[in-house]
């Protein structure tokens, strides 16, 4: 690909994040070399704009075709606490909300269908992974 696969939309606090930058860039040489696109981001696009519908500012999704979705957050210690098992339920809240506003079910299906294709992922696996 001669663009940068990687589409990148984060809050601020993950942007910064050292091994943010990192896992951007080892996730875009990855996808240039599968010839596909994928998407790091704050949340679901199409609910605002800015990025900033949520009160956990630390979490992140990681979507790659033919791969799990893979919400993680830049705190490690973080990582099994209530705001973070929040930030998960309301990603999944509001991507079944825009299933139904785009009428996307007929593709996706319901959430009971997809929500266990959707995995928590330490950021230091994810590093180690790729």
């Amino acid at each position: 690909m001669t663009t940068n696969p990687l589409f990148v939309k984060l809050s601020p606090r993950v942007e910064e994040d050292t091994n943010v930058k990192k896992l951007e860039t080892t996730i875009s040489e990855y996808l240039d070399n599968l010839n596909v696109s994928g998407f790091l981001l704050s949340g679901p696009l199409a609910t605002d704009p800015k990025g900033e519908q949520y009160d956990y500012k630390d979490g992140f999704i990681l979507l790659i075709p033919n791969h799990k979705v893979m919400i993680s957050t830049v705190k490690g210690e973080d990582f099994k606490t209530d705001n973070f098992s929040d930030f998960v339920s309301d990603f999944e809240e509001d991507l079944s909300a825009l299933s139904d506003k785009y009428d996307h079910k007929s593709v996706i299906g319901r959430r009971r269908t997809w929500e266990k294709l959707i995995v928590d992922v330490s950021l230091d696996d994810l590093l180690e992974a790729v």
